[in-house]
């Protein structure tokens, strides 16, 4: 040990403060857990007070550390531009819904417009993690130190405008799949 932790180590075991170190280590849990539910909370309010103005409808459901933002449009029918906790965005549908020929088509036809997106998953049209996905898992001391109350505001408009311009580029999609026939 260096000087300075044998100082801190001197100093945390006095009883009195062991016990408030070990009341503090317990607490920064649920603080950062905390941290991340507000941070999402503010990227959804934000989100729905700038895609309103272009008459799209953000829902957003937090359960625990698990979320998703569904961007739809008040006469789309199983299709919503979608955001969740693994920090994919794209495309999900009801492909039960629509037949697989029609499916194909249309990815076929918009793939060259939502670039880097795979079409792998039962509920997803197509996706793709999300610009700086790494920054967003807030798994270290200075991803957490950055959302801090008056650190975050820089984080959620860059997020906020990442979420709003894939949204914007894949109205026409939407649009097209939600006029195909249902089964």
């Amino acid at each position: 040990m260096n000087d300075f932790e044998d100082g801190m180590f001197k100093y945390l075991t006095e009883p009195t403060n062991y016990k408030s170190a070990n009341e503090l280590s317990s607490l920064l849990v649920s603080i950062n857990e905390r941290l991340k539910q507000e941070f999402w909370d503010s990227v959804s309010m934000n989100l729905k007070e700038e895609l309103n103005k272009k008459e799209l409808i953000v829902e957003y459901e937090r359960n625990g550390n698990s979320f998703l933002f569904k961007v739809v449009k008040s006469d789309w029918k199983e299709i919503a531009i979608a955001f969740d906790e693994e920090l994919d965005i794209g495309l999900k549908i009801n492909k039960k819904c629509f037949s697989k020929e029609d499916i194909v088509r249309i990815a076929e036809k918009y793939k060259e417009e939502l670039p880097q997106i795979q079409n792998e998953n039962e509920e997803w049209l197509c996706y793709k993690k999300i610009e700086n996905s790494n920054f967003y898992q807030f798994s270290s001391f200075q991803d957490l130190f950055q959302i801090l109350p008056n650190n975050r505001d820089k984080f959620i408009n860059k997020i906020v405008d990442d979420l709003a311009s894939f949204t914007i580029n894949a109205l026409a999609i939407c649009d097209e799949i939600n006029k195909l026939k249902r089964k």
